[in-house]
């Protein structure tokens, strides 16, 4: 169970950028200052991004972000989408994200994987009333069919993210997380101060019961992730450190 949980969790860090280019300009997107906090706790901004370095020990190995556009229509069910890209080393991972528009629960995930083999493009179907995962993996002419079932609701990790922020964040608050290949529980330990490239700042810090996983969340009226860090015992430490966050023009 430990190393299932490694395994699934490594393999987002695993894919995060080494250049990516910005279709449009971000509005209070900065290295050095982060933007303003919206006007509404915990609102999501169409245009809301947040940019990331990945980490490896003492090294940068690749860069991304993370983009919420909106509220949108599934097939007649409301949705939130999020975009991510992320890519290191020749890879470039992009995934179209739609969840549901109460809780963050996944309900597709469309995925395309640019590596130095050719590209592969996955279309993953959440049937949430079943627990079940379809996955469709194409590569060239060659596709692959995968399915994974469980017991409970089935999230994603990216959307988790975001839904960690409907939470009131108190010390010693307990989260179950379900993800599909792992589950743990996250931990709100309190309070503490963190250095980021955007800044200084006050954080809620949650973690795995382990301390395998760790995630900083800023305590403030748009609780974005700071950082997330993840330690396992055959490559030692990942992490993911905010570089900036801002709103698209």
């Amino acid at each position: 169970m430990k190393m299932l949980a490694i395994t699934g969790v490594l393999s987002f860090f695993l894919l995060l950028p080494g250049s990516l280019s910005h279709e449009s300009p971000l509005q209070g997107f900065s290295s050095s200052v982060i933007s303003a906090p919206t006007e509404e706790a915990g609102s999501f901004v169409p245009g809301e991004t947040s940019e990331y370095d990945l980490w490896c020990l003492f090294a940068k190995v690749g860069r991304g972000e993370i983009e919420y556009l909106g509220r949108e229509d599934l097939d007649g069910v409301p949705v939130h989408h999020v975009r991510s890209s992320f890519s290191r080393l020749g890879s470039v991972d992009d995934e179209d994200i739609y969840g549901t528009a109460d809780d963050f629960l996944p309900l597709m995930v469309e995925r395309r994987i640019s590596t130095l083999g050719g590209l592969r493009v996955e279309t993953e179907k959440y049937d949430q009333e079943n627990y079940r995962i379809d996955i469709d993996k194409k590569r060239g002419d060659t596709v692959d069919f995968e399915t994974i079932s469980s017991d409970e609701s089935i999230q994603n990790l990216i959307l988790l993210f975001f839904d960690l922020r409907r939470h009131d964040l108190k010390p010693g608050l307990k989260i179950p997380v379900n993800l599909p290949r792992q589950r743990f529980v996250l931990e709100v330990k309190g309070l503490t101060d963190i250095e980021v490239p955007c800044g200084s700042f006050s954080a809620y810090e949650v973690s795995s019961g382990n301390g395998e996983l760790r995630l900083w969340i800023a305590a403030r009226s748009d609780p974005v992730i700071l950082k997330a860090s993840l330690q396992t015992p055959l490559f030692g430490n990942y992490s993911m450190i905010l570089t900036g966050h801002g709103h698209r023009l």
